[in-house]
């Protein structure tokens, strides 16, 4: 049983909360539009598991979602639930070389590109 993490890098996101379909639980970067849109999608939604965060480095988006992969990691892992998470989809950010180095070091790799940002899959337990 496959289980998917999808981690919004994109501080406008907002109203496109609609595309979460599938998602097992998202980390959205904590924006006003994200935020007032997230209120409003929880309404509808209550079941859905979200955690917010706080720009780290103030970097580009690569730079924060290296920061933020070894928490996700943690949070999501084998040693904190089971099935551990297995499937990566991050909105808002492009995989470059550091964001491949990132996915490395948690296990992953990248599956692809898509048109929201790029996919990737647990290729070993971290």
């Amino acid at each position: 049983m496959a289980t998917l993490v999808t981690v919004i890098m994109d501080g406008e996101f907002g109203d496109r909360m609609d595309e979460l379909t599938g998602a097992d639980d998202v980390w959205l970067l904590a924006s006003a539009t994200n935020l007032d849109a997230l209120e409003r999608y929880r309404r509808a939604h209550p079941d859905l598991r979200v955690t917010t965060f706080q720009e780290s480095v103030g970097g580009p988006p690569a730079e924060e979602l290296v920061d933020l992969l070894p928490t996700i990691a943690l949070h999501h892992g084998e040693y904190s639930q089971q099935p551990p998470f297995d499937r990566l989809q991050v909105h808002g950010c492009k995989a470059n070389h550091l964001v491949l180095a990132g996915l490395e070091s948690i296990g992953f790799r990248l599956e692809g590109p898509t048109a929201y940002g790029f996919a990737a899959i647990r290729e070993r337990l971290a």
